[in-house]
Formats: structure tokens, sequence, C-alpha cells
């Protein structure tokens, strides 16, 4: 039986660095769209997807991620071996928490990392590793009632992806209603349940105050720099009409584009 043990474990790791090895180089290229930002504000000064004021987008959906762009672009690093490194960092930090919270369980963690979809998504330079890795770790400290930690990870998780801003009404949901016990609810029945439930509006509206406010001010900073708040790919994925408008506008821009290199 320990021999069967050392066997999976030696299948896992050998697994885990061939996927290191082949996929740890994969770079997606939408990736490339937010560290653009990075370097248009330091080569430019405009914090902007093209080095001109005109025609303002935001095309990332990560903005924490094009704020690290600054940094390679500043120190005139390689963007991509930063993300690697940055990505090194996150696995790193992913093997600390997770073998923390499951007690050292190294054969689930190590199941994990040997699937090279893990590993893909960790080196890819996008934030979906992030995102899962900061939701999963909300979800814990939710169970755990830290509510400190819950709203800093929330905080975080508005610079990862927008499926979060959700969150601004969920978690003061989730901190407002606190259920029993299941040793103390004697009859399977919803009306009893419900009945047991006691609520604590006073700290739902502090976690409200403390998610919105920088939420908020995150919008009108979009909306005052691009003109919209969400993100431009939301409005373009969502919207397939023709606008004549924007035709003519952006043919201008083409014109003088061409002129420009003639």
């Amino acid at each position: 039986m320990k021999s069967i043990k050392i066997a999976i474990y030696v299948f896992l790791i050998i697994g885990m660095m061939m996927s290191l090895y082949v996929f740890s180089r994969f770079t997606v290229d939408d990736a490339f769209l937010s560290w653009r930002y990075g370097k248009n504000l330091i080569d430019f000064g405009i914090w902007n997807f093209n080095p001109s004021k005109l025609d303002p987008t935001q095309a990332y959906t990560n903005p924490i991620y094009a704020l690290l762009s600054i940094i390679p672009a500043y120190f005139k690093w390689d963007v991509v071996l930063f993300f690697k490194i940055i990505s090194s960092i996150l696995l790193i930090l992913f093997l600390y928490w997770s073998l923390k919270i499951t007690k050292k369980s190294y054969l689930l963690v190590l199941s994990f990392l040997a699937i090279p979809a893990t590993i893909i998504h960790i080196y890819s330079g996008l934030e979906t590793f992030s995102f899962v890795f900061l939701m999963a770790a909300l979800l814990i400290s939710m169970y755990e009632e830290k509510k400190r930690t819950s709203v800093i990870l929330t905080l975080f998780l508005f610079l990862t992806r927008p499926e979060s801003y959700l969150l601004v009404i969920l978690l003061p949901i989730y901190y407002l209603i606190i259920e029993p016990k299941p040793a103390s609810i004697k009859l399977i029945n919803p009306f009893t349940y419900l009945k047991t439930l006691k609520y604590l509006p006073a700290q739902a509206v502090s976690i409200l105050i403390a998610t919105a406010i920088p939420l908020l001010a995150y919008f009108l900073f979009h909306y005052i720099h691009f003109g919209n708040i969400l993100p431009n790919t939301f409005y373009a994925k969502s919207s397939s009409s023709f606008n004549f408008s924007n035709f003519i506008k952006y043919s201008v821009f083409t014109k003088l584009s061409q002129l420009q290199v003639l």
C-alpha cells in the first residue's frame, strides 16, 4: 500500500514538472491588451490602449495586471519575463496557502497542479488563476467569519475581474444573516428555519460602505477617463448593431493615420 502511494506521488510530481516545463512558456495574446497600458503610460504619459487621447478605450478587464505592467515598462524589463516571475510568485503563494488550509494534503495539491490546464492558466498572463485563488480565499474567510479579510479580498477581486462587482451586494447580504447551528434546528421546515435566523443590519451596512465606496470611485474614474463604466469588451461583445457615426469617425482616423505614414 505504501509503495502504491509513493508511486502516485512520483507520478504527480513528474506530471507537474512536465506541465511546468511545457506550459509555463505559454502566454495568451490577450494579456498584451492589458500590458499596453503600462507601456503607453511610461512612453507617452497616456493611460489608454493607443498612445493617443483619441478614442479612450478601457480594453482591460484586469486592472491589477494593467497597473503591474507599469513596472517593467518603467525599468525597461521584458514584460513577458516579468509576468512569468509574477506567476511563479503566485504559484508559491498558492502552494503555501493551499497546504496550510488542507493541513498539508500534498496529494490533493499535487493533483491540482499536475493538470496542464492549471499551469496554463497560472502562466498565461491573464487573471484567471488569480481570480480563482482570491475567490477561494474569500469563500473560506466568509465561512470563518473573518469580516475584515473578506472585505480586503473583495477589493482585490474588484481589480481582478468584473464578475466580482456583484460581491458589493452579496457580501453584505451574507454578513446580514446569522444562521443557527445545525444542532439547534430540530425540525426540517422552511418556516421554522426562517424563524431561527438572526439579522445584523449594522454589520451589513458597514461592509456595504467599505466595499461600495472604493468600487464607486473606481467606476467614477473610468467614466471620467474612458466615458464608460465597464470595459470596452463588454459593450463590443454585447452589441452587434452597426453604428454609422462610429463608422465615419474611425474612417477619418484611419485616413489620417495613413496620411501620417505617407
